[in-house]
């Protein structure tokens, strides 16, 4: 029986910590707020009024000025009165008033956003979430672990030819017991490219992988094409389409 994928489109989890004493884990606390109620006029397939909330670099630029929430625009569109012809989100209920105290809170202490973390909408994210769990369960065959793929995860972990050093992609077993791999190249993200993935094909019990935010292609997924034991692979926020999984759509 042939593996199927569950092709993850989506990045982070959803939700709304409330109000705490400690610093604001944007993540955790305030990307649900931002992919809820500001990615699908704000993100990367509209842009109502020329502006992107869904990176740092385009938040940064227009609306958030990091430590000043009194001179950010996103904060005192927010905190306008509901009937107020600026607010922002201008459809739906306004924000509530720990959400908007929240956001205030994250912009004052410096407003941390995860290097290369980029925003989908909270519906692209059901969507894909709903797709993978329709998937069929794959069958898993472990492989023995060959010299060639004790190397490749030692090469990946080095982090060697990728960007800053102090930032390295994430390979390990899934679970103890298992010789099942696990790799995730979401924080270095931006800095990978189709070259760093060649080490993976020499896995072949590469079991999830994570390539959200990467700058891969069609010709890096040709890598894996051969790692049969993949049953999940996180794809969102790079530039493969549906032409590009045609090449894997075998295994």
């Amino acid at each position: 029986m042939r593996n199927s994928i569950a092709i993850i489109l989506t990045m982070g989890a959803l939700g709304l910590n409330g109000w705490a004493e400690e610093k604001v884990d944007f993540a955790k606390s305030v990307q649900g707020v931002f992919e809820a109620r500001c990615i699908d006029c704000h993100g990367s397939k509209k842009q109502k009024g020329d502006l992107r909330l869904d990176s740092q670099e385009a938040a940064f630029a227009e609306v958030i000025k990091p430590g000043k929430s009194g001179d950010s625009e996103l904060y005192k569109h927010i905190s306008l009165p509901a009937d107020h012809e600026d607010i922002m989100p201008p459809k739906g209920d306004p924000l509530t008033k720990e959400q908007i105290a929240l956001i205030k809170q994250w912009i004052d202490e410096g407003a941390d956003w995860p290097k290369g973390l980029v925003l989908i909408s909270a519906k692209e994210r059901a969507a894909a979430k709903a797709a993978a769990n329709r998937l069929p369960e794959p069958e898993i065959k472990e492989a023995p672990v060959s010299d060639g793929e004790k190397a490749a995860i030692a090469k990946l972990s080095s982090g060697e030819g990728i960007g800053d050093k102090s930032s390295v992609p994430l390979v390990m077993t899934l679970a103890q017991n298992t010789k099942l791999i696990y790799a995730n190249f979401r924080l270095i993200g931006k800095d990978v490219n189709d070259g760093h993935l060649a080490p993976l094909a020499d896995i072949q019990n590469l079991s999830e992988l994570d390539l959200a935010n990467t700058q891969i292609t069609a010709a890096g997924l040709g890598h894996i094409k051969g790692n049969k034991n993949l049953t999940k692979l996180s794809l969102a926020n790079t530039s493969i389409d549906d032409a590009a999984l045609k090449q894997i759509e075998g295994l």
